[in-house]
């Protein structure tokens, strides 16, 4: 819903500006450059008088219905549940005032689970910060509860998927070449410096709860040996990470193209990070690696064809008084690197895929993706998506495979109101290493997003 007035002047504006774009180049949406490659599908033309005086208003309900089939391992049986989020946007929508405002609710619930911890949290304050900058000008600073989603989001990123999020207390300031709105867009260089505290959104008190973590930090990308694109970041954490005190430095650099053959239809991304300071009153010290290369072959369906790798380090040995297991800060989505299912996340983890999709008519996208996961060391935990450690014995690091499906549609209308639809279906097979008789795992979802 926008309120708009008539006078007959254009922008551009992203349509999935109050939803995180997932990071899922294999299935739903490409990379930032891919986005740009084809602006028909992420942007549509508004009156920019709606982005004066009054201030804009958009609704945004999700609905996700979830099975899940022997999640632990063992013969446990199917869990069914339903995820509901609403999210209320309200900002200033401005173009060129000095002063801007952007508030979001988000309404989160999880019905019809046995599970004892639901992902409920009746109402929230996702974001609320003032921005300030000049009139189009080369800073721009964001002032209260934000988003922070950088590079691949491996490090620091928006979680689109999940039903609560993550949102960050602090200060942002970020200088560019050229801004829309409240972001840079069609950049060829820009820096990002912020300090921020973590904020959970759960079922507790109104305006929910502040993690014990803080982070710092520095990232910078630039893009202006084209079709190349470089990003640095230097991310300070400090405070409590799932028990253990932490006092982290991580040191991160990345490389990407794309559109790099005649036909425009090769690209690729690495990234590599170091992570060394203190864990748990333990000295650490960890790296994490990740790689990705695709073809787009130049004919109507666009098919796709990917492989990606991603490594991210164990503790050797948990009696050496060290720690070796890296910590990603504050990760977004991880499906596109380490599987559907969220069997395991970025720590302690190996994972290599390789996928096929393409674009039988316009909007719509399906493909499916065979990966291999397993550990970097045997003899640390196996953790999931989520960080947590997994109770299940293994003897060697070859977890099994997952075999992936997914689908997603896209409608957006004149008037800039917007259906997307996904789905997918997983099957884990187990390897041997696995002790006692681990049960095949399966998981299907299918989600609705209205926004308008």
């Amino acid at each position: 819903m926008l309120l708009q007035a008539c006078v007959p002047a254009y922008e551009l504006r992203p349509t999935l500006e109050a939803l995180e774009v997932p990071k899922d180049a294999d299935f739903i949406y490409e990379s930032a450059e891919e986005r740009e490659r084809h602006p028909n599908r992420y942007f549509y033309e508004v009156p920019a008088a709606s982005f004066g005086p009054l201030p804009r208003i958009v609704l945004e309900p999700r609905v996700r219905t979830e099975l899940d089939e022997n999640a632990d391992l063992a013969d446990s049986g199917v869990q069914a549940r339903a995820l509901l989020r609403t999210r209320i946007l309200i900002d200033s929508g401005s173009f060129h005032e000095i002063a801007n405002y952007r508030v979001e609710l988000q309404d989160s619930r999880e019905l019809f689970s046995a599970r004892d911890e639901p992902e409920t949290a009746p109402l929230d304050v996702r974001q609320a910060y003032l921005f300030l900058s000049t009139a189009r000008g080369l800073w721009g600073v964001k002032l209260g509860r934000q988003e922070i989603d950088l590079g691949s989001s491996r490090l620091l990123g928006a979680n689109w998927y999940d039903n609560l999020g993550v949102s960050f207390d602090g200060v942002r300031l970020t200088l560019a070449d050229l801004w829309s709105r409240f972001e840079p867009r069609q950049w060829s260089w820009r820096a990002d410096f912020f300090a921020a505290a973590a904020v959970e959104h759960d079922a507790g008190a109104f305006d929910g709860s502040h993690l014990p973590r803080r982070i710092a930090g520095a990232w910078y990308s630039d893009r202006r040996i084209y079709p190349l694109r470089a990003d640095g970041a230097l991310l300070y954490t400090w405070g409590e990470s799932a028990g253990p005190d932490e006092s982290l430095v991580t040191l991160a650099g990345a490389l990407s193209g794309l559109r790099l053959t005649r036909t425009e239809g090769l690209s690729f991304e690495a990234e590599l990070a170091v992570q060394l300071g203190r864990l748990g009153g333990l000295d650490h010290l960890a790296a994490m690696g990740a790689g990705s290369v695709a073809y787009v072959w130049p004919t109507p369906w666009e098919v796709r064809l990917s492989a990606r790798a991603v490594y991210a380090s164990g503790d050797r040995d948990p009696s050496d008084e060290k720690s070796g297991a890296f910590v990603a800060p504050f990760p977004g989505d991880l499906r596109a690197d380490t599987g559907l299912l969220g069997l395991v996340g970025l720590r302690n983890s190996s994972a290599a895929g390789l996928g096929l999709s393409f674009e039988p008519l316009e909007n719509l996208r399906v493909g499916a993706e065979v990966r291999w996961l397993g550990l970097a060391e045997d003899s640390d935990y196996w953790y999931d998506a989520e960080g947590e450690p997994r109770a299940v014995a293994v003897g060697g690091r070859y977890l099994g495979r997952e075999l992936a499906i997914r689908g997603s549609y896209v409608i957006t209308t004149s008037s800039g109101k917007e259906l997307s639809v996904d789905g997918g279906y997983a099957v884990f097979e187990p390897a041997s290493t696995i002790s006692g008789d681990p049960a095949t795992v399966q998981g299907l979802y299918l989600q609705a997003t209205l926004r308008f």
